[in-house]
This record gives structure tokens, sequence and C-alpha cells, in this order.
């Protein structure tokens, strides 16, 4: 598992009962085919409603460098971050090295 580091920030409000974070993923090692598993317990949720990714940092100097991240993922208990390839443009192959790159998650939840 790649995902070394999750830092909720303070709770906003949003309308209703659901709180809105925007988190710190710092990830390292190696990527997880199809994406590395975000639970909403590490976003300090019992359940995510939305979450949307933007890169943050990038490992630009690697083989296999990291262009960009997205969500997948029916909301719940978890959801993935997936990590696109900037030289080819497809999503990474597992076991490629993700050491240093960094997301924000917008996420919505519980």
């Amino acid at each position: 598992m790649a995902v070394s580091t999750v830092t909720p920030t303070p709770k906003t409000t949003v309308p209703g009962k659901a709180k809105q974070k925007v988190a710190t993923i710092v990830l390292s090692g190696t990527y997880t085919a199809e994406g590395e598993i975000i639970t909403a317990k590490q976003l300090g949720f019992r359940r995510i409603v939305t979450a949307v990714a933007t890169l943050a940092g990038s490992n630009a100097t690697e083989a296999t460098p990291v262009g960009d991240c997205w969500i997948t993922g029916q909301p719940g208990k978890e959801v993935k971050l997936r990590l696109l390839n900037s030289k080819t443009g497809a999503e990474l192959a597992g076991g490629v090295t993700v050491a240093g790159v960094k997301a924000e998650v917008i996420c919505t939840g519980f």
C-alpha cells in the first residue's frame, strides 16, 4: 500500500449534518494497480458522500512520472485514488514508484 499519510483539515460547515474537509494524501512506496484505497476513517468520516482529487505534488523526475489523479468508486466506506502516467496518458501500472506524490482530496461526509 502506498498511502502513507492522510491529513484532514478541520471540518467546515456545509448544509445539513454533512461536513466538508480537504485532506492531503502523501504517497510512498509503489502504486497498487487500479488505485490506492482511501477509507472514510482515514478522512475522519464514517461515510464518504463525495470526493474530488487534485494533484498537489508530482514525482516528475521518476522514470514513470505522475501527471494527474482522480477518485473512483462508489461513495460510502472507501474510494480509490488513481494516478495517471504523464508520459503515456494511461493509468500507472502496479508496482511503479510513487514516493513523494501528494494529492489534495476535497471530501464531504458524515
